[in-house]
């Protein structure tokens, strides 16, 4: 009998892969009410558990009861500028949340979990992409101090999920709005959905104890202002471009790899796999401090706090 576990389950990722998970037993967390009742009406044969996994001995009595054989982790803030605003709520949930599932299912004897990363954790330049280096990290250290199979995978710019500039293009062409693009330069990968719930089951099965790192190969980056334009011309529409400037914690280009990192092919077509280099010395100490500090701290202070821990996991 297999039970799997997903956290985040009502947001968009978890609710996909909610969605194409077989198993004997399936239980979706999520702190938010009308997402996860959402996600149970398509998954009705699913378990619904109302909790939020930064409470740490919540969670863990979770864990302890369904005792999982695998947990899917999608449970995150996501948004780069809110996060830039709201910084140690991006610190409590990203890193604080990820500790919380690690020690919960190191206690309850879970073999093999997944965390849900970004691009945006390479070369971190925004305070969400620095707290999700950190949990990458933390997944690797508990991986090489467990033996077990726990494991990332880093996403692109997942099409049609919520946020997705896509949906906000189509949003603004239906209000009669001008497509508002931050800078004429500006690109990003993307994947679809399916291809993001595909690589957190490809790397459920391929995962190892090592802490890997599983990223999908995208051929190339895809301009912003050519994707605004392809969009409005599919809607029958002349294309009026807003130009309005980089917002808080963004850059031109993401990249999928560090420049340390060393991809490897995988045995799924189009997957490659990072091996982690193995985690530093006093790595969730360093998480743990920022954890208690992060709600006295303004961004640039927060910020600092963050960087010296993912350049030290580096």
């Amino acid at each position: 009998m297999t039970t799997v576990l997903v956290t985040g389950a009502g947001g968009s990722i978890g609710s996909a892969l909610s969605q194409r998970i077989t198993a004997d037993r399936l239980v979706l967390v999520d702190r938010a009410e009308s997402p996860l009742y959402d996600v149970g009406l398509e998954v009705p044969s699913a378990e619904l558990t109302l909790c939020d996994i930064t409470d740490r001995e919540r969670t863990r009595r979770l864990f302890e009861r369904v005792k999982p054989d695998i947990v899917y982790h999608a449970a995150a803030y996501k948004h780069v500028p809110l996060m830039e605003a709201h910084p140690s709520e991006a610190v409590r949930v990203n890193i604080g949340g990820t500790l919380s599932v690690l020690d919960a299912a190191e206690a309850a004897g879970v073999p093999r979990l997944v965390l849900v990363s970004t691009d945006k954790a390479v070369d971190p330049a925004s305070v969400m992409g620095a707290t999700k280096r950190v949990a990458e990290w933390l997944v690797a250290a508990r991986a090489k101090a467990t033996g077990r199979a726990y494991v990332s995978v880093r996403f692109s710019n997942v099409i049609g999920t919520a946020g997705s500039v896509i949906l906000l293009f189509r949003y603004q062409l239906a209000h009669g709005q001008p497509l508002t693009v931050t800078h004429p330069e500006m690109t990003r990968y993307f994947m679809s959905l399916d291809q993001a719930t595909s690589l957190i089951l490809e790397a459920g099965e391929l995962a190892t104890g090592r802490g890997d790192i599983f990223v999908r190969l995208i051929d190339e980056p895809v301009r912003i202002d050519d994707l605004a334009r392809q969009i409005a011309r599919q809607e029958g529409v002349e294309p009026v471009i807003e130009y309005i400037g980089l917002r808080p914690g963004e850059r031109l280009h993401e990249r999928l790899f560090h420049d340390y990192e060393d991809p490897q092919p995988t045995t799924s077509e189009r997957v490659s796999v990072v091996r982690a280099v193995g985690a530093p010395d006093g790595l969730e100490e360093a998480a743990v401090r920022l954890l208690t500090t992060a709600d006295e701290l303004i961004r640039d202070e927060l910020f600092g706090l963050l960087t010296p821990v993912v350049e030290v996991a580096a």
